[in-house]
This record gives structure tokens, sequence and C-alpha cells, in this order.
């Protein structure tokens, strides 16, 4: 399980990413622990990626302990999936903070679940809001520009960089990997010359393929000051879209901060060893083959960037609010 566990988030986006080996389930039942609110029956609250059928019904809990019911149209087969949800996070971590994934047939036999999944310690801070993601084009093998951003509602010395990793996958890299097509420091856009950026080409790295970060002057303490920062990126889109399109907005005490998920594929799936320096991890369900944003999704990007500057000093004002959810990521292997 891995989300942005931070204190009273409303609208964050919860995924979850869940492997079968069964067939026959069109009911999944999510069991959240105390404290935590998901909506899913309001227009954009519901992600459906790559459920099956058309898109699924989604019933919220009207009473404690109930789960979240989520009807397909189609029954599932042996494989992965994901699907996305918008959740409210509760003031501190609740003693029983624990998720659970029941998989059910249409005559209301359990045929497959995960039981026990740990959920994350709630933290107070830094105060920021859902971040958001957009990109010209979902057209397979176009190059896209993608843009994510995120606002901070109060000033931080805590963030020394914002990095963005991409869906991880376990298939062919070359067939289903989004890959970033940096070439040089002038191929990343910053929208706020608010962010104090680091000074020339050393304000990203971009030294994975399938990441990218963005550091923070390190030569004294930098403030990142109250407002809205995005930045837009060039990413080749894959011929195939991996099963767990989930894109991740991580927030980091150091600049050498790594990534919370694997991004490249010699490496195992897993949360590093050593993740001190990730402050929080917001996962962003990512878009389908040819899908296009919608207003819920841009909302605080597209709009507020008429005119785009490369350099790390440069910017068009930001002014709208962040879009999309900050996160979980609650995965299952059935």
């Amino acid at each position: 399980v891995s989300y942005a566990g931070l204190a009273n988030l409303r609208g964050a986006e919860l995924t979850v990413d869940f492997t079968t080996q069964t067939r026959g389930a069109s009911i999944l039942l999510l069991y959240i622990p105390t404290g935590y609110r998901i909506s899913c029956e309001d227009p954009g609250t519901l992600r459906q990626l790559n459920l099956p059928g058309t898109p699924p019904a989604c019933r919220e809990p009207r009473e404690t302990d109930a789960p979240v019911t989520i009807t397909l149209n189609d029954t599932v087969v042996p494989g992965s999936y994901a699907f996305g949800l918008t959740v409210d996070l509760p003031a501190k971590t609740p003693l029983d903070n624990e998720f659970h994934l029941v998989l059910v047939n249409p005559k209301g036999v359990i045929v497959d679940a995960r039981y026990g999944m740990p959920g994350e310690e709630i933290r107070e801070l830094p105060v920021t809001s859902r971040p958001a993601l957009s990109w010209s084009t979902a057209d397979p093998g176009a190059t896209a520009s993608i843009t994510f951003g995120i606002q901070f509602e109060e000033a931080t010395t805590a963030v020394r960089a914002i990095m963005l990793t991409f869906p991880r996958t376990t298939d062919s890299p070359d067939s289903t990997a989004f890959v970033h097509e940096i070439r040089s420091a002038v191929d990343v856009q910053n929208h706020n010359r608010a962010f104090p950026a680091a000074e020339s080409a050393k304000w990203i790295d971009t030294s994975q393929s399938r990441a990218l970060r963005i550091l923070c002057d390190d030569s004294g303490t930098p403030v990142i000051p109250p407002g809205y920062y995005s930045w837009t990126l060039p990413v080749r889109i894959p011929r195939e879209f991996p099963k767990n399109n989930v894109w991740y907005v991580v927030l980091c005490s150091a600049t050498s901060c790594r990534p919370p998920l694997c991004v490249d594929p010699d490496e195992a799936c897993h949360r590093p060893p050593d993740s001190s320096d990730v402050i929080a991890s917001y996962s962003v369900a990512g878009f389908n083959v040819s899908e296009m944003p919608d207003v819920f999704r841009i909302t605080g990007i597209v709009s507020s960037v008429p005119e785009a500057a490369t350099a790390a000093g440069s910017c068009a004002t930001a002014t709208a609010a962040a879009a999309l959810g900050g996160a979980l990521l609650l995965a299952l292997v059935g």
C-alpha cells in the first residue's frame, strides 16, 4: 500500500492495482479503514483504467464497516487490473489502518481476496493540494507534452525535490514503456519562476528514462512559496499501454531521492529499503489510448500556461487550482 499520507488531504486519488489468477468475478468490494471517505458516484470520481467492460457502477459506503462496491459490466479473467477512486484522508492514522479487497462472482461467491494490507502513516506536512496531470496526445507511438503540477498552500522548506515517475511495467519495456525524450534542460518547461530551482542545467535530473526530478537550489535552505507549480516535458507514448497505468508525483526531502516504485525494467517493483527521503508519493491515474484530458483533470495546468518558457527561471504564471487526486496505490497480488 502506497499513498500520500498527508493529514486532512481532500479529493486525493486512490488507485488499486491487483492481479488475479481466477475468473468470473464481476463485483469488487474494497474495505477501507475508519476515517477515510471514498467518493466514486459523482462524475470523475471513479477511474476505470483497465477494468473490463463498459464503465462500471460504484456505490459508496452508507454505514461504518461497509465496503466500496464496484459492479462491473463484464467478468474478470486471469490478469492484472487497476482502477482509481477519490478519497478524503483522516487527520491522523487510524488504529486499524488496513485495507481489504474481495472479488465476488455474480452468485455472491468470493473467488479471490487479499486481506490486511497496511496503510500509510498519516503526517501533517507539507501542506499541499491534489497534483494534476495533462497530456497533449495519447496516440500510440507519438511524442506527448506531459504537464504535471501541484499546489502548495503555505511556504515550506521541507521539500528539496519534486519527482514525476512514469507508470511501472513488468511487460516488455519496449512496447509498454512511457519514456521521456529530454535531451537538455531546455526541453523541460518551468511554469512558475517562484519555484527555487537549482541554477542552469542542474535544475533537472533526467538520468532515469522513466522519471524526472525537479531539483531545488542546494546552496542554502530553499523556500517554496505558496502557489501552484507545474512543469512540461516530452514523453514518448508506448504502442501498447501498461496494465498499471499510474503516474506518481513525489515530494522529496533530499535531491537524491529515489522513486518509491520501480521505473526501470531491471528493477524489482517495490518500495526501496531506504525511503526516508520520500515525504509523500501521490498516485495519479493515467490515461487510455487516444484519450484527451477532461476539464476536471486539466484545471490549473493548460488554462494557466498561455506561453510556456523553457529556462529554469522563466515562467508563465499559474493561477488555477490543482485538479487530480493525490493518493494511494493499493498493490494487490492475488
